[in-house]
C-alpha cells in the first residue's frame, strides 16, 4: 500500500479572464506539517500518496499546498484515517450442533458455549450472538461470548427436542452474519416411580398402590393362574428407566410371579384346612433406573370351599378346518379381552385326545402363557376326518363381591369339548389299482361294444 496514491485533489479557479490551467498547478506539503514525512503529493497531479505504512484507526493531519504560475496559493487541511474493510462474515466451528441435555429443573445454568470467529479486526471482527426463534424456549444466549444458558423446568416426558437458531453478528460496516442450527435432545432420568393400574373393584389401603382383591377355591392345583397385575412407569425410556419388572414381597412358597407380565399363579396346592384361607401378597414393581426406583401393592386371595361343578356342565364347540391348513394357527383363545374384567384370569389344561392316535396329540398343543389351543401340524383327511379335544377351563381371579353362589365364588370350572372336522380338499391325484402292465386278448371275431376289461382307479 506504500506509494500508493490515496486520492487527487480537485482544485477550482474563480478567475473568470484568465483562468489557470490545471498544467501550470504545483501541488506540495506545506513545510512543518505534522507527519510530512508519512505522506506525499504529486506536484504536477495532486496525487496524494503514502510513504511510509499507517497504523489503522489513527488519525494523521497534513497541510496540501496548491500554488500557480502567479505564485498566488491555496491550503488544505486533510485528515487521514486507516480503517479495515468488513471483509470476512463470522464462521461458526459447525453449521448444525446436536446436544444431550439431561430432564431437569434448571436455574440460570450454563450448558455450552455456540462459538464463531471472525478474520476481521476491531468492530469488524467483533461479534454479537443472539437466538432468532418465535418460539419460545427455557435457553438464553450471552450476546458477548456464546454462552448457551437454561433456565426452568424442562420434563423429557413432555418435550423430547428442543431446536434453536443461533446467530452470530459482527459491528462492521455493513454488518455481516452467519447462522447454526441447534438441535437439544432431553435425555430421560429416572423421576417417576412404577404406579400400579387400579383394578376394577379395586381400592388404596393403608397408603399402599391398589389393592387386588380376588378369590381361589380350596383344592386348587399347582400351576393355576390366579391374578395379572400391572403397573406402568411414565419415564419414556422403555429400556431402563420405563421398565418394570415385577416380584413377589411375601409367600414366595404358595406363589410365584413372571417378572416381566406380572401373572401370579399357585405353586402349591391350596388347602385352607391346614394353612391359610386368606394371603396378603406384597407385590414390588420395580423399574431399570438408576437409581431403581419402586411401589408397592397387596394381592389378597381368599381361599374359599371347593365348588365341584355339575359333571353334566360339558360345552361344545365345532370348527371345520380345511386340511394342509398352514399351521401353527389358533384354534381356541379364551384370553379375556374386556377390560373391566381385566383381574379374572382363565387357565386350560388338557384332558385327552379322541381319537388317542400319537399324530394326535403331537398336533394340539396348549400355550405355556395364555389360554390357546394351537394347531402345530396339518391336518389330512385321508388319515382321519375328525378329532374332539377334551379341555378344562378354570375361571379363576374373581372378585369378592361376586353374585354368584358364595360356595363358588371367585371360580369356576367347565369341561370344553372342541369337535374339529377336517374338510377335503383336492391334493391327491387319481391312481390306477393295479400298476402291473395289463395284457388282454381279443378275437379277431369279438363284435363292437363287446366289454374288454374293468381298470379300477383310486
Amino acid at each position: 500500500m506504500v506509494n500508493s496514491s490515496l486520492g487527487v485533489f480537485s482544485v477550482e479557479d474563480k478567475d473568470e479572464t484568465s483562468p489557470v490551467k490545471t498544467d501550470q498547478l504545483s501541488f506540495s506539503i506545506a513545510p512543518g506539517t505534522l507527519h510530512e514525512d508519512l505522506f506525499g503529493v504529486v506536484p504536477e497531479s495532486g496525487s496524494l500518496y503514502m510513504k511510509k505504512p499507517l497504523q489503522l484507526e489513527t488519525v494523521y493531519l497534513i497541510d496540501v499546498q496548491i500554488r500557480d504560475q502567479h505564485g498566488l496559493h491555496s491550503t488544505a487541511n486533510v485528515a487521514i484515517q486507516l480503517t479495515e474493510v468488513n471483509l470476512h462474515r463470522p464462521m461458526f466451528n459447525s453449521s448444525h450442533y446436536e446436544l444431550l441435555l439431561p430432564e431437569g429443573d434448571y436455574n440460570e445454568s450454563t450448558f455450552i458455549t455456540i462459538e464463531a470467529f471472525d478474520e476481521d479486526r476491531g468492530d469488524n471482527g467483533r461479534l454479537v450472538y443472539s437466538i432468532i426463534d418465535s418460539t419460545p424456549s427455557p435457553f438464553w444466549i450471552n450476546q458477548k461470548t456464546g454462552l448457551l444458558i437454561v433456565n426452568g423446568s424442562i420434563d423429557r416426558e413432555q418435550t423430547e427436542f428442543f431446536r434453536l437458531t443461533v446467530q452470530a453478528t459482527d459491528e462492521g460496516f455493513p454488518p455481516l452474519r452467519s447462522r447454526a442450527d441447534v438441535v437439544i435432545y432431553i435425555t430421560d432420568i429416572n423421576d417417576n416411580a412404577p404406579q400400579f393400574d387400579l383394578p376394577s373393584g379395586g381400592v388404596n389401603e393403608n397408603g399402599l398402590q391398589p389393592l387386588y382383591s380376588v378369590s381361589l377355591t380350596d383344592g386348587t392345583p399347582p400351576g393355576t393362574a390366579v391374578i395379572r397385575v400391572r403397573a406402568t412407569d411414565a419415564d419414556a425410556d422403555l429400556q431402563t428407566n420405563g421398565n418394570v419388572t415385577y416380584r413377589l414381597g411375601s409367600h414366595q412358597n404358595q406363589f410365584t410371579i413372571d417378572k416381566l407380565t406380572g401373572s401370579i399363579s399357585t405353586l402349591v396346592k391350596m388347602d385352607r384346612a391346614r394353612s391359610e384361607s386368606e394371603y396378603n401378597l406384597l407385590v414390588v414393581a420395580t423399574d431399570d433406573g438408576t437409581p431403581r426406583q419402586s411401589t408397592v401393592s397387596v394381592v389378597r386371595i381368599t381361599i374359599t370351599e371347593a365348588c365341584h361343578p355339575d359333571p353334566a356342565a360339558r360345552r361344545q364347540q365345532s370348527i371345520t378346518l380345511d386340511e394342509n391348513i398352514p399351521t401353527p394357527i389358533a384354534l381356541l383363545n379364551l384370553t379375556n379381552f374386556d377390560d373391566s374384567r381385566s383381574e379374572e384370569l382363565v387357565h386350560l389344561s388338557l384332558l385327552r385326545i379322541e381319537p388317542n392316535w400319537p399324530d394326535a396329540q403331537s398336533r394340539f398343543k396348549l400355550d405355556h402363557v395364555e389360554p390357546v389351543l394351537w394347531l402345530t401340524e396339518p391336518l389330512d383327511r385321508e388319515l382321519r376326518d375328525s378329532y374332539s379335544v377334551h379341555l378344562r377351563v378354570q375361571h379363576s381371579g374373581r372378585r369378592n363381591n361376586s353374585t354368584r353362589n358364595s360356595k363358588c365364588a371367585g371360580f369356576e370350572e367347565e369341561e370344553l369339548v372342541l369337535n374339529i372336522r377336517v374338510a377335503d380338499i383336492n391334493d391327491n391325484p387319481p391312481i390306477f389299482a393295479d400298476q402291473n402292465p395289463v395284457i388282454v386278448v381279443v378275437p379277431s371275431s369279438t363284435p363292437i361294444g363287446f366289454p374288454v376289461i374293468t381298470i379300477a382307479v383310486i
